[in-house]
């Protein structure tokens, strides 16, 4: 069992939301993972893509100082 510290306001919201769901709960579930999965790969790559251009960046400087 887990035990889960939640507001008043919240279970009125979820209690809302599952009212006017147009799908069940569990599919929603499944879709927020789903976009938390892709957002984080998204960022990896992201981050990913940022250092391999910090590397290239360092490594042209590199090279002009070499040239100097």
């Amino acid at each position: 069992m887990v035990k889960v510290d939640i507001d008043e306001n919240e279970i009125k919201a979820l209690d809302a939301l599952m009212k006017d769901a147009k799908c069940p709960v569990d599919m929603g579930w499944i879709l927020q993972n789903l976009k938390i999965k892709i957002g984080k790969a998204w960022k990896e790559k992201f981050e990913l893509d940022q250092l391999e251009m910090a590397k290239k960046m360092i490594e042209g400087k590199k090279e002009n100082e070499d040239n100097k």
